[in-house]
């Protein structure tokens, strides 16, 4: 397994230009997200690329082709403003429609240069397939519309400071506390690679060539948005019966959200989805372990986490630590 390949950092300046790019789905306030620019400026970023607040074509955010066309032109701006930090706008869908006009070696290269790729949802396909297929590392975090646009203080205080420490500093120290049903005893994870992100983008590129190949043993982070409990617990069957959640040495789960239970369910939530997966790997002789509460998805307080790092796990019953691995 050759090792994965980290946004150059030494001898290269700290990245001070946001440049925004939006693949998925169109705004549906772009005047609003203006906020989101005087945010980062007010923490001294330079914000470019601004016009394509107003772009739209359909459901998205321009065509496919322009949409693309903005992906491949990273690599260029890279080279014209050195380090940068690429913000999508929003998520949405659209990437499924776009990922074989990517020119995924010359992304790497960027990435190699000091390009970090930033944002959640439906980012999660560049985040794996830039892993899949580069071997390269990007960042699962806020978004410009979504989280820097907001008016909530302290959602962006926590949301931002973590931000920077992974995507400037190439760090993070996440410790969450609260009882973790499916933890029977302390373990301890070390140098384990981490990866995922929304659970519909993982289960959808099963299959194809931009799921990552190098996962064994890794820990996966898994959120998502209107998905009803049976849904995530159907497409968590389809990871475990693929071997995928099997060679995984953790599974964290983050932010499940906007989801009405019925008279139907009967008790059948989020907890029961999980524990029906947590037993299922035990029976066929599985170690993997679900933990829950990361702070991380559709959600206003989340936090930053560098797909493709090697991280540290300390876990027990009470909650877990995750750090990257030095």
């Amino acid at each position: 397994m050759s090792p994965i390949t980290h946004p150059q950092t030494e001898n290269l300046e700290i990245p001070k230009t946001v440049y925004c790019f939006a693949p998925s789905g169109r705004l549906m306030n772009p005047s609003d997200t203006q906020k989101g620019v005087t945010f980062l400026e007010q923490q001294g970023f330079k914000v470019l690329n601004t016009e394509i607040f107003s772009r739209q074509f359909q459901r998205f955010a321009g065509s496919a082709q322009e949409r693309a066309d903005e992906i491949n032109s990273l690599a260029d701006k890279v080279d014209q403003y050195g380090p940068m930090i690429a913000l999508a706008t929003r998520g949405g869908f659209g990437l499924n429609q776009i990922m074989h006009l990517i020119d995924w070696q010359k992304l790497g290269r960027a990435v190699e240069k000091g390009l970090r790729i930033v944002g959640h949802s439906d980012i999660t396909a560049l985040h794996l397939g830039l892993l899949g297929i580069t071997n390269t590392s990007s960042f699962a975090g806020p978004m410009i519309n979504f989280d820097f646009a907001r008016s909530d203080i302290q959602s962006s205080d926590f949301t931002y400071r973590h931000f920077i420490e992974a995507v400037i500093n190439h760090s993070f120290d996440i410790e969450v506390l609260g009882y973790q049903e499916l933890v029977d005893q302390p373990h301890q994870i070390n140098n384990a690679m981490i990866w995922g992100g929304n659970l519909s983008l993982v289960q959808n590129f099963i299959g194809t060539p931009y799921f990552p190949k190098q996962i064994e043993q890794g820990i996966l982070f898994l959120e998502d948005v209107n998905e009803h409990p049976y849904r995530i617990e159907r497409m968590l069957w389809q990871l475990l019966d693929a071997g995928v959640l099997s060679s995984q040495q953790a599974v964290i789960c983050g932010d499940f959200s906007d989801y009405r239970l019925t008279d139907l369910d009967q008790g059948y939530d989020l907890n029961m989805a999980l524990a029906n997966i947590q037993n299922e790997l035990k029976t066929r002789g599985h170690k993997t372990l679900i933990l829950t509460g990361l702070p991380f998805g559709h959600t206003p307080k989340k936090v930053t986490i560098e797909v493709g790092s090697d991280v540290d796990l300390t876990l027990n019953s009470d909650g877990f630590r995750l750090t990257k691995a030095s």
